[in-house]
């Protein structure tokens, strides 16, 4: 694989516009155009910089044998911090919801009184968790590209965790509003449909937006 196709096969991988790139390294957009289109080649300056960001050896890309990334294995120090974000990222995004809603629905069976309580504490915790996500984890991120599609990933798969407790409430709230003779269950029916509805709306609208971000 060329040079120029490297470059450009990274720089997607990061997520960088070539106006970003240009701005990491000190370059002009057209320069990064150029590399990319194999038009001219980065000084040894601007290869090792290269490396740097992207994390690869001057090696791999310079070597055209070496077709993709993986010929050229993560430091056990990125690797390492790597491991250690998407470990934080599945904790805190998905095990603590998933614990606050348990811990509710075994609460609300027990004690009927404590409902909206125990909803508007889970519902902190939810914000608690999207308040970590977006500090440790997307804040992080190196460049703004990168982050929206990043963020816009991430809840299109979060929402599945955040949207029962706001959208149960809201049933639950028109339900005593507008009481009306159901059958036994139909409150738990409706809040299925809707919340289904919803959270696959808001799926398939976040990672439309997220695939039409270059």
């Amino acid at each position: 694989m060329m040079l120029g196709n490297k470059i450009y096969q990274l720089r997607k991988g990061k997520g960088y516009s070539q106006e970003e790139l240009a701005a990491q390294l000190t370059v002009s957009r057209q320069a990064i155009s150029k590399w990319e289109l194999g038009e001219s080649i980065p000084d040894v300056e601007n290869l090792v910089q290269l490396g740097k960001l992207f994390q690869v050896s001057i090696d791999y890309l310079l070597n055209e044998s070496m077709e993709n990334a993986a010929s050229a294995p993560q430091t056990n120090h990125e690797a390492e911090n790597t491991k250690n974000k998407t470990q934080a990222m599945l904790f805190g995004f998905f095990l603590v919801p998933v614990m606050a809603l348990i811990l509710s629905t075994v609460i609300w069976k027990q004690n009927w009184q404590n409902r909206d309580t125990v909803m508007t504490l889970c519902f902190l915790v939810i914000l608690a968790v999207c308040f970590c996500v977006e500090y440790f984890y997307l804040s992080n991120l190196p460049c703004k590209t990168q982050r929206m599609r990043a963020r816009l990933h991430i809840y299109s798969i979060g929402n599945w965790f955040i949207l029962p407790i706001p959208i149960w409430a809201v049933v639950h709230q028109a339900t005593l509003q507008f009481p009306r003779p159901f059958l036994y269950g139909m409150q738990y029916l409706r809040f299925l449909a809707i919340y289904g509805v919803v959270a696959v709306a808001a799926t398939l609208i976040l990672q439309l937006i997220r695939w039409r971000i270059k």
